[in-house]
């Protein structure tokens, strides 16, 4: 809490505070609130939060749908799946394909994945809201609107970093082609990072694989050396009394 804002606590003994010993805490991003309260119905909202709630640290959650439904006080048992589908298909949760739940031997209990903020907004900007984030067909211009844009512009700008300059150069144009060109800028930005992230992260693994001890995985089984991306190579079989070393001579 900034120092200005803390003049506004009326009742500073029941002052909120960060608690070491209760952890996890989950954050959400305030500037969301200009669409995600139209985007999501009061169910699936609901349910993301309970994710956000039991998120291990990776940003990875797996309670059954049994535990959610008792938590929630729910008796359809299709409520939670029903949710879960929304939240994926608009890009607040990630779930495992079939080949990635094979790879990590997952049980059959579904599990999610938060996903990043740049990949929240670039699924949700297909067809839910717009280059302001507003939702689509629903723009307000009320000054309640108008109080959160501070919050909206400085999220959009932590999120974008370096290349926030386009968005707001295109922002600044205020022709007819301005809501679908600040839509389109701001994708394609978002295309970017994600796509330079993974880039990013291949050649991450790459390092890490060539930096291996080739002596330390020379006894090493053919499927260790698979997993890290080592190459099998087949030793012929030495003969007897080939490539011995030699005795010096006396």
């Amino acid at each position: 809490m900034a120092r200005a804002d803390s003049a506004f606590l009326f009742r500073e003994d029941l002052r909120w505070a960060a608690d070491k010993e209760s952890k996890p805490f989950y954050t959400f991003p305030a500037w969301w609130r200009r669409f995600i309260f139209q985007v999501l119905t009061p169910r699936e909202f609901t349910v993301y939060h309970y994710y956000l709630s039991v998120l291990n640290t990776a940003g990875v959650a797996f309670p059954v749908d049994a535990q959610i439904l008792a938590d929630l006080c729910l008796v359809d048992s299709d409520a939670v799946s029903k949710a879960r589908k929304k939240l994926v298909k608009l890009g607040f949760l990630l779930v495992p394909s079939d080949a990635e739940v094979r790879d990590f031997s997952m049980a059959a209990r579904p599990v999610v994945q938060r996903p990043c903020v740049q990949y929240t907004i670039r699924e949700l900007l297909r067809e839910q809201i717009d280059g302001e984030l507003f939702p689509v067909g629903n723009k307000l211009h009320s000054e309640h609107a108008k109080a959160s844009a501070s919050v909206v512009q400085a999220g959009i700008k932590h999120m974008l970093g370096d290349a926030y300059r386009h968005y707001k150069n295109a922002a600044a144009i205020g022709d007819e082609e301005h809501d679908d060109r600040l839509r389109r800028v701001l994708a394609q930005l978002l295309d970017e990072d994600l796509e330079s992230r993974k880039t990013a992260l291949e050649a991450a693994k790459k390092v890490r694989t060539h930096k291996l001890n080739m002596e330390d995985m020379a006894a090493a089984s053919p499927g260790l050396k698979r997993a890290f991306g080592l190459s099998v190579v087949q030793l012929p079989n030495r003969r007897d009394g080939q490539n011995k070393p030699k005795r010096p001579r006396t």
